[in-house]
């Protein structure tokens, strides 16, 4: 947003989203396990496939796309849409075979189509967007990229040292972590730098006047 031309605004979105295809490409994510080179499944191609942030870029990219595209999907098939998806109920494509490479390309068309139609089905009011306006749904999306920012370094930070607790003090534990530095990190950090952004880019964009003030303005200047 701050890049002083268009193009360059481009190209600060598609150089990552391709650093974040190649990468793993490279290092043989994709290839199947029993072939030579093929690091997939490890912690390392997890990282680069699963975690790694220009990976991520193009589902950000979409949602931002779906919103400026003022899509209007009702809200039952976005929900439909949205569970087959996230459910894993869409039967497999049987040319694809077992290709990781495809089955990964196919599984982010999938998730950007699950994902966008729930969030058009949600741009306009009806049951479901009601439903989902309770406040702790509401404050949960707020620090949504938070947690997905801040989890995996909960777990690794704090899974080795509590090793003697049962499972379920230890979901407590890492869950109220998590939670409150995402909440923290949303109010004391990411909403003052947005709110920070969007004042820059509302004062380097001049305010067009209404017609009516425009014919008024050109009235007065007129007159006898």
């Amino acid at each position: 947003m701050l890049a002083p031309w268009r193009w360059l605004r481009i190209l600060v979105v598609l150089v990552p989203i391709a650093m974040g295809a190649a990468l793993p490409i490279a290092h043989g994510c994709f290839l199947p396990v029993d072939s030579p080179g093929s690091t997939a499944g490890t912690p390392h191609c997890n990282l680069l496939v699963l975690q790694f942030p220009p990976a991520r870029l193009i589902e950000f990219v979409s949602g931002v796309m779906i919103y400026r595209m003022n899509l209007r999907i009702p809200q039952m098939i976005g929900l439909v849409a949205a569970t087959a998806v996230f459910g894993s109920f869409i039967p497999p494509i049987p040319w694809i075979g077992n290709d990781p490479l495809a089955l990964a390309g196919v599984r982010e068309v999938l998730l950007v189509v699950g994902g966008g139609a729930l969030i058009a089905s949600l741009a306009r009011d009806g049951w479901l967007s009601r439903l989902l306006s309770f406040r702790p749904l509401v404050i949960g999306g707020e620090i949504s990229y938070s947690i997905y920012m801040t989890h995996q370094v909960v777990n690794l930070g704090i899974l080795p040292h509590i090793r003697g607790l049962s499972l379920s003090l230890t979901f407590l534990l890492v869950t109220t972590i998590t939670l409150t530095s995402s909440a923290f990190l949303f109010y004391f950090l990411e909403a003052p730098v947005r709110d920070a952004v969007k004042a820059r880019l509302k004062t380097k964009t001049p305010a067009i006047p209404p017609l009516s003030a425009i014919i008024s303005r050109a009235q007065l200047e007129h007159a006898p």
